[in-house]
């Protein structure tokens, strides 16, 4: 795991250090390390603060998250935290989940889209950051119904603390 000491500089020498794979040559960060350092060069021309957060580069203004790098088994790429407040001329945003309703992912699978889309990626984060100076709030869509997975509602039956907690 890289120590708080150890930071961004850390991440970009092992990778993120949150599973067995850190390290090693099957890491999902270090598989797409020279993609992820042209995403963080792309960042630094801005005002954000570069911090170390879940293991990961998290840019914050003021103390607030803007947006973190992110790499998966299938892609790398940034997470804009109030990405669905952003008017995105580009077509680059996606949901960043099937449920999510406030974070917006930009996602790439070869290193080369990320210089190709550094000025729309830069337009993006200037209206990220003008968001989160403006103080807006992303009102979340109330659901009717929740489907809660059959392992949890067993856990709930076993454990009522647990289920009170959860609630």
């Amino acid at each position: 795991m890289i120590t708080k000491q150890e930071g961004v500089e850390g991440f970009l020498k092992t990778g993120c250090g949150r599973c067995s794979h850190w390290n090693t040559p099957s890491c999902k960060a270090l598989f797409w390390m020279k993609g992820i350092k042209q995403l963080r060069a792309i960042l630094l021309k801005t005002e954000l603060e570069e911090e170390l957060k879940w293991g990961f580069p998290c840019y914050t203004l003021g103390g607030k998250n803007v947006v973190m790098i992110q790499a998966f088994r299938e892609y790398f790429g940034l997470l804009l935290f109030k990405g669905s407040l952003i008017a995105d001329q580009t077509g680059l945003l996606v949901a960043a989940g099937a449920n999510s309703q406030v974070g917006k992912q930009i996602r790439f699978t070869d290193q080369k889209q990320v210089l190709e889309q550094a000025t729309s990626i830069l337009t993006i984060l200037k209206k990220a950051i003008e968001i989160e100076r403006s103080d807006k709030k992303v009102e979340s869509k109330k659901t009717d119904v929740l489907e809660l997975p059959v392992e949890l509602l067993q856990q709930f039956k076993t454990n009522p603390e647990f289920k009170k907690a959860f609630f």
